[in-house]
């Protein structure tokens, strides 16, 4: 039969994009469990960004939300 919303909304392409951009600026995302709160997705990112291969820390750009 067919399958419910919660089941089909996947998270699959936009998890993987958020990784990669959370790596691209020296950080990270996990993902975890709980029986209280369900699935929990933690990024976290450095305050001082690291330097990309090849490029000096002068150059380095942070990543802002506005």
């Amino acid at each position: 039969m067919g399958r419910r919303q919660l089941e089909s909304s996947g998270l699959g392409l936009g998890l993987y994009i958020t990784r990669e951009i959370a790596q691209m600026h020296g950080g990270d995302v996990r993902a975890r469990s709980t029986s209280e709160a369900g699935m929990v997705f933690e990024v976290t990112l450095p305050r001082v960004p690291r330097p990309r291969a090849g490029e000096c820390a002068e150059t380095a750009q942070p990543f802002r939300l506005s």
